[in-house]
């Protein structure tokens, strides 16, 4: 193979959770020219890497997969077509899509899209049998108690990789590390604190805890006199702080929309606990090693679960709900969510911490 093109479509988390893969795949090809197509928001992820040769961008917002049409407005099929017409001609020997066809009309996005491409040879995930289309098929149901690293991982072994390199790690630079450290320092965190993260946003509505429950496991966490809080977030989310800083009356550490991805990494590092929503701040925090508390709707929980040693975290789930799994973008209801109450994600936490070697009361 000389050149081989990487299809990765989804988010933050996806990106982290395909790095044994992409280890592999350059272990079976060295010489290859590999070039990854990730979305922008989740770009920064592989930056400064060297699994791959070429990183390309195109931005498929969380709106736009959820149907086909979306793809036929003029500005959006004019850049697609663009791009497409940019990668069939570099000539890729084989083309590799991580990503599970999750739908009937994703199915037809990868296909149209590859069948633009033109590569000689075409690998991916046969999702529920709807990707019979590829050369080299990985077989897989939707609902599955396998993580997904390893579903990506598979795909490169059907090529005849070994995947032995389990380890998930962001690339931080010096200006990350000293970005944290700047952060620490003028919010007065000292190392007896005892720092907490808390994340309460994420990129689906329909996966965000109800903002009043965060409140109620921040107002007991404050109790203790070494906890310090720290709200973490993307620009988009800082209303979330904001909502946050006025439930609980009290001021907050917020870094929401004051850090790149990897600058959050590094300050990740600090904390001593993070209790987030199921999204790539989660596995971020994974990929840093740190005690978490995710709280997911119900769902694909060994899937997306944290990628790490299993006394290191902790998932909070409704369970026996006709809707799952669930797969909405937006929810009227948010049942399952709120089903999950404030003090058990105390409980959870001060379990935790005591865990891994931390203390609260």
């Amino acid at each position: 193979m000389k050149k081989i093109l990487v299809i990765n479509l989804g988010g933050i988390g996806d990106i982290l959770m395909s790095l044994p893969a992409l280890k592999a795949l350059r272990r079976l090809y060295p010489e290859a020219q590999i070039s990854v197509w990730v979305v922008p928001r989740a770009k920064e992820i592989l930056e400064g890497l060297d699994y791959f040769d070429e990183l390309i961008s195109f931005d498929i917002s969380v709106k736009e997969r959820r149907g086909f049409s979306s793809w036929f407005f003029p500005s959006r099929l004019g850049r697609l077509v663009n791009l497409l017409s940019f990668l069939r001609g570099k000539n890729f020997d084989l083309a590799i899509n991580l990503r599970p066809l999750i739908s009937g009309s994703s199915a037809i996005k990868m296909w149209f899209m590859l069948l633009f491409i033109r590569a000689k040879q075409t690998a991916g995930r046969d999702t529920e049998k709807r990707g019979s289309y590829f050369n080299y098929k990985y077989k897989e149901s939707y609902i599955s108690s396998t993580h997904e690293v390893c579903h990506q991982a598979k795909v490169i072994e059907m090529l005849g990789a070994t995947v032995d390199d389990w380890e998930i790690k962001i690339k931080l630079s010096p200006q990350d590390e000293e970005f944290a450290r700047k952060f620490l320092e003028e919010n007065k965190l000292l190392p007896d604190d005892l720092v907490i993260g808390i994340n309460p946003g994420a990129p689906w509505p329909a996966k965000r805890w109800p903002l009043e429950y965060f409140s109620q496991v921040i107002k007991e966490l404050q109790k203790e006199e070494r906890v310090k809080i720290v709200i973490t977030g993307s620009q988009e989310e800082v209303v979330l702080a904001q909502e946050l800083q006025r439930l609980t009356q009290t001021e907050l550490i917020i870094s929401s929309g004051k850090t790149t991805l990897k600058q959050l990494a590094a300050l990740l590092k600090r904390f001593n606990l993070f209790i987030t929503n199921d999204t790539g701040a989660m596995h971020i925090a994974a990929s840093m090693n740190v005690p978490t508390v995710a709280i997911f709707r119900p769902g694909h929980l060994e899937r997306n679960r944290p990628f790490m040693a299993k006394d290191r975290y902790e998932v909070l789930a409704a369970s026996g709900l006709e809707c799952a799994p669930c797969q909405k973008v937006d929810c009227s209801s948010l049942k399952c969510l709120a089903d999950i109450k404030s003090q058990v994600v105390i409980k959870t936490a001060a379990t935790l911490l005591k865990r891994v070697g931390g203390s609260y009361k």
